[in-house]
């Protein structure tokens, strides 16, 4: 069987529709880092809880795809993510 492979923009939405997290829930984007060679492209969301933990570090505030689906998109979100964790204390 064949793999088929998506675009990042459908890989994006079906994510999106996997979200359980209130703080990734609509809040999916395409990031492109300035000055790539290689003009990669990433699914991230901006979390305001990682925001809130790690003040100060901007970079640091993205969570990436592979993050995404398996912090932001379980059920036990609460439960697993750190950042949110140290919001909701």
């Amino acid at each position: 069987m064949e793999e088929v492979k998506l675009s990042l923009e459908d890989r994006m939405a079906a994510l999106q529709k996997q979200t359980k997290c209130p703080y990734a829930d609509s809040k999916l984007f395409i990031f492109a880092r300035a000055m790539d060679p290689y003009n990669r492209r990433y699914l991230v969301v901006e979390c305001p809880a990682k925001r809130q933990a790690l003040p100060g570090k901007a970079d640091e505030w993205k969570v990436y795809e592979e993050e995404v689906s398996t912090l932001c998109c379980s059920p036990d979100y609460a439960k697993k993510c750190e950042w949110y964790k140290a919001v909701k204390k």
